[in-house]
């Protein structure tokens, strides 16, 4: 019903811009009716068409290509030890993965600045388990896909082949600098001024996927899916 309205005002905003051209000559004010039809019909287009609304938002953040706030956290279970963080360092230089920088914080605790990331590595002796930490990384929106199909990709891949983790966690949280565009999908029929507060979560098979106002949360036990999923909603084509 709400779409066939939607047809019946373009119907409307198009039968009187074609009446205008041929029959009006008044274009100061009846210009200014057709374009209040016109930019209501696109509003409730908006409104209704969630295809149209993406690839609308899509196509303005490539324009503008926002700064986004990376908060990265990889977890391997296993049986490792501080020993580990050597093996880590031997594969990355094995694999010729830019290493810039490594910083000993302690026998467990190291900072890897590989080509354009910086991560913190963790061993917690007592569980058995690696934490991957990214912190506050400004990744621009267009470089965002680029990054995780290639820097993250390879890092990872590498880090599985190393250390052979019993299971694997991989969460990633991006924050949108001013504007989350999935917030607008989730509550484009509201004033997003009056919203306070607004967290959603939902699943993508066995993936959760977790929306607030100002970002997106990804949390999977998978590396293929991670990649999938960032790259599918950074860019705005979430799946069907």
């Amino acid at each position: 019903m709400k779409k066939t309205l939607v047809s019946i005002i373009w119907l409307i905003s198009l039968g009187l811009l074609a009446y205008s051209l041929v029959y009006t000559e008044n274009w100061i004010f009846n210009g200014t009716v057709i374009l209040g039809w016109i930019l209501f019909a696109i509003q409730m287009t908006m409104s209704h068409y969630e295809k149209i609304y993406l690839w609308v938002k899509r196509l303005w953040f490539e324009i503008i290509n926002p700064d986004c706030i990376w908060n990265m956290q990889v977890v391997f279970e296993g049986s490792y030890d501080r020993n580990s963080l050597e093996l880590i360092e031997d594969a990355f230089r094995s694999k010729h993965i830019n290493v810039r920088n490594i910083i000993s914080l302690s026998n467990v605790r190291k900072i890897f600045s590989l080509g354009s990331l910086r991560f913190e590595v963790y061993v917690d002796e007592q569980e058995g388990q690696i934490y991957f930490s990214i912190h506050d990384m400004e990744v621009s929106f267009r470089r965002s896909k680029k990054l995780i199909e290639t820097e993250l990709a390879q890092i990872f891949e590498t880090m599985q082949l190393t250390l052979k983790p019993d299971l694997g966690q991989f969460g990633l949280i991006i924050e949108f600098k001013g504007y989350n565009p999935y917030f607008g999908f989730f509550v484009r029929r509201l004033n997003a001024n009056d919203v306070q507060n607004f967290h959603i979560a939902f699943k993508v098979e066995n993936d959760r996927v977790a929306v607030t106002k100002n970002s997106i949360e990804i949390n999977t036990d998978s590396l293929q899916q991670l990649r999938i999923l960032s790259t599918r909603y950074l860019t705005l084509s979430p799946a069907k």
